[in-house]
């Protein structure tokens, strides 16, 4: 059921998220333009501002009617009220790429979390559980769990969810939701956790354990995160439920 729940919020996102982009291409420009600001856990209107830091780096701005504005401005403007941000294991190839600087590690997120709920926005924790992007062909295992048995990974998985929740609460920066894995279609932490064969026994040891570091530290947190469940596309969100 807790899972069930957890898709129903991916598709409700999901489903805002399409809706409001069909709607603002077609508003006509003499439209009543006031928005309506909904409570997230009634009803969720957001996006992943996950590269904001760096694009801001680089020197990009954000601008709405001609003027340079916080992006997350913007969207609170407009009536969201989550922040989605991915989390990486260990992201060391970013930092060539940034003049030494590591983006979508622990310190990156941190720096997002910090901005979306300065503004009064839930945060949505995208772990990958990867040091790199983890999609439906790509579930690669952190560097520093290679070789790791199934037994261990359930370990390092739980472990590592823990202490990222931990922290965050230290900071005062405790996400709404924690999504255990990213576009998980075929598992997660290849080639243990791939779903092979329709058996879903290790992917489903490995889940747990991310969803049980969850529900353990909502014992002590006064935010207690709802658990999401991602799978990419729409259209299999019945064959994962």
């Amino acid at each position: 059921m807790k899972a069930c729940l957890a898709l129903l919020h991916l598709l409700i996102f999901v489903g805002i998220l399409a809706s409001c982009k069909k709607s603002t291409s077609q508003q006509p420009a003499s439209a009543d333009t006031t928005k309506k600001e909904y409570v997230w856990t009634k009803i969720v209107m957001g996006a992943d501002l996950s590269y904001v830091n760096q694009i801001e780096d680089c020197g990009g701005v954000y601008k709405e009617a001609g003027m340079i504005q916080d992006p997350f401005q913007i969207f609170k403007n407009h009536g969201a009220n989550l922040v989605r941000v991915r989390l990486w294991h260990n992201p060391a190839w970013t930092a060539p790429l940034n003049k030494g600087k590591m983006y979508s590690d622990l310190a990156d997120v941190e720096k997002t979390i910090r901005r979306a709920k300065n503004l009064g926005m839930a945060i949505d924790l995208d772990i990958h559980y990867s040091d790199t992007w983890a999609d439906p062909a790509h579930q690669t295992l952190p560097t520093a769990w290679n070789n790791l048995p199934l037994a261990a990974l359930q370990d390092s998985v739980y472990n590592y969810t823990s202490y990222v929740l931990n922290y965050l609460k230290t900071k005062g920066l405790t996400p709404e939701l924690v999504q255990i894995g990213n576009e998980t279609n075929q598992g997660m932490l290849w080639p243990i956790g791939k779903i092979t064969n329709n058996d879903f026994t290790p992917f489903c040891k490995l889940l747990n354990s991310g969803i049980k570091a969850v529900r353990d530290f909502s014992t002590t947190s006064p935010i207690k995160p709802l658990v999401m469940l991602h799978v990419a596309q729409l259209q299999h969100a019945d064959y994962f439920a």
